[in-house]
């Protein structure tokens, strides 16, 4: 296995619209920390993937396929993710509603890929293994509790919800060079939305670039993807803890709810997540010799009920990419909900599986059969800011699991 990475910086110019909430209004007047294209090709002689970590809400269609035209003569396929910060210049023309795109900054986002892919060509690809293993911190938590309202209906609510297990694991995947056994590129994942940055009208990772600081300082210059996991129901820990008479009102009513982290409180938080992914790591080493790709498109339709005019928008994007049979990437185009990855079996006992959502374009929430009964955000209060019309079907888990497994067995065809 042969594998090469890069990064480049895509700050925008001052001021500029962030994408992310509805309810912004203010333009962004400062960069608070950098937002970057983090990439990394992985090549078997024969197949190659090129995976691309974009700084970003959502990739966007448009974005997506120019990124996949600039590499088509490298790499065999191209793969964009978004971290999905809500902190960053809107790049998807498709979600107006969450920021409109800038021009301007679309157009450098453009050029940096292009910059990366003529890097690429004149690059040398390193024979290299990978460390693949897991850590932990403080991450997230659940965001969905039924609770009373303002307008006297007992329904599920974006509150915190204590009694839901999150998944607090870190994946790691440390690609290295054989020969000089250093690290060119390091892969992670978790799953929580970027959504509590503390200064709203700044330009910033959130705390995937805390992470990536922290990584820099020592391994200086380093390639960091993050792969945002499936984490549409889960966020910070933010719990509001005043005691303004506004609060403890609201907290007789409905419990403990979110609040916007302090400064030094974020900071904690995103720093514990650093130490964590710069900390020892429980690893297998792994010497994959082949790369295998699977892919298929589930329509709007498909999930829907009715017949919604969906006005040509692309559907759900399926891409599995499996490294022999060690380890297995699912990568989703949509806002998927931590239950979404309890559709997905392993393969084999010793397999590690990476489910990764925010993939190209994100055309919305994809929530389980049993959020989308309960209602509530994820199940269809997201249409209008996203756009879409609709309803979903009520067997929506079981036709994911289906083109799951349709994906999963081109493997064997």
């Amino acid at each position: 296995m042969k594998g090469w990475a890069a990064a480049v910086t895509i700050n925008p110019t001052l001021p500029i619209t962030l994408s992310g909430f509805t309810s912004r209004k203010d333009q962004a007047t400062e960069i608070s920390d950098d937002l970057e294209i983090n990439a990394c090709v992985l090549c078997d002689g024969s197949n190659s993937i090129c995976i691309l970590s974009f700084d970003t809400l959502s990739v966007g269609t448009e974005v997506s396929d120019f990124a996949k035209r600039e590499f088509s003569t490298l790499v065999t396929q191209t793969i964009c993710c978004a971290s999905h910060t809500h902190f960053a210049p809107a790049l998807d023309r498709e979600l107006p509603k969450l920021g409109k795109v800038n021009v301007g900054y679309y157009a450098k986002v453009l050029q940096s890929i292009t910059a990366l892919a003529n890097q690429f060509k004149v690059s040398k690809l390193q024979d290299v293994y990978l460390e693949v293993g897991d850590t932990a911190a403080v991450i997230g938590m659940n965001r969905r509790r039924k609770a009373w309202g303002k307008e006297l209906r007992y329904s599920v609510r974006m509150l915190p919800n204590r009694k839901v297990e999150v998944n607090q694991k870190i994946l790691v995947c440390n690609v290295k060079s054989i020969a000089k056994d250093q690290l060119i590129c390091k892969l992670w994942s978790c799953d929580c939305h970027p959504v509590c940055f503390p200064r709203q009208n700044e330009v910033s990772a959130d705390y995937i670039g805390v992470a990536r600081k922290q990584l820099r300082s020592a391994f200086a210059g380093l390639p960091v993807l993050m792969l945002q996991g499936f984490s549409g129901d889960i966020r910070p820990p933010s719990i509001e803890m005043s005691g303004k008479i506004k609060h403890r009102m609201r907290r007789l009513i409905q419990g403990d709810f979110f609040g916007q982290m302090k400064p030094s409180e974020w900071n904690c938080w995103a720093q514990g997540i650093a130490a964590a992914l710069t900390g020892p790591l429980h690893h297998n080493l792994l010497h994959p010799k082949s790369i295998s790709y699977a892919a298929q498109e589930i329509s709007l339709s498909k999930l829907h009920m009715n017949n919604a005019d969906f006005n040509s928008r692309r559907g759900l994007n399926i891409e599995v990419v499996k490294l022999d049979d060690c380890l297995r990437f699912i990568f989703l185009s949509c806002e998927p909900v931590a239950d979404i990855s309890k559709l997905f079996a392993k393969h084999k006992s010793n397999e590690k599986i990476w489910c990764i959502g925010y993939t190209h374009h994100v055309f919305g929430y994809l929530p389980t059969s049993e959020i989308l009964a309960e209602g509530g955000y994820e199940a269809g209060g997201f249409r209008e800011a996203f756009s879409l019309p609709g309803k979903y079907k009520s067997e929506i888990s079981a036709i994911i699991a289906d083109e799951i497994s349709s994906t999963n067995q081109k493997f064997s065809e």
